[in-house]
């Protein structure tokens, strides 16, 4: 019989991207459908497998809730207000290469880039970025102006870096 070994960190990884993933889908539906934060965890939960959704569809919600309070999320809020939003919009690199940024918002000849991020912050999230920035502003007349928007419970920030 194979015997196949998990460890513990790999499990925990697998389950951060999993609930990236889930914070990605919950804004998605908020911002593209108009509906309420709430009302997007509901959604959202119906496509977790249910022998995961109610563990996920609680932690969503703690997480949204103090996510919600905080003065980042509001700022987000702002910044998209009265501007044409695109969620999850891909684009293509210089060299074929896809890209999927998870907000691009035009609003008074500006164009906002902003990636959600979880956790701490890493030159690796500017990087990224960078090359969102390199290529919207090769294509675009507009100003182009990237944000990183860091989800945390205990103190989300909205910064732009470019």
């Amino acid at each position: 019989m194979l015997q196949v070994r998990i460890k513990r960190e790999d499990v925990t990884r697998a389950e951060e991207r999993a609930f990236g993933t889930y914070v990605h889908g919950v804004l998605e539906l908020f911002l593209d459908k108009g509906i309420s934060l709430e009302d997007a965890i509901e959604e959202y939960s119906l496509g977790i497998p249910y022998w995961l959704r109610d563990g996920y569809k609680e932690s969503l919600i703690e997480f949204f809730l103090c996510i919600k309070r905080s003065k980042a999320f509001h700022q987000f809020l702002s910044l998209l207000k009265g501007a044409v939003v695109y969620v999850e919009k891909e684009m293509l690199g210089p060299k074929g290469q896809r890209f999927r940024l998870d907000v691009l918002a035009k609003k008074d000849g500006e164009v906002h880039v902003i990636d959600y991020k979880l956790g701490k912050e890493s030159e690796e999230h500017i990087s990224q970025l960078m090359i969102y920035y390199n290529i919207l502003s090769s294509r675009l007349s507009e100003r182009v102006y990237g944000w990183l928007f860091y989800l945390r419970p205990e103190g989300s920030e909205l910064k732009r870096v470019i």
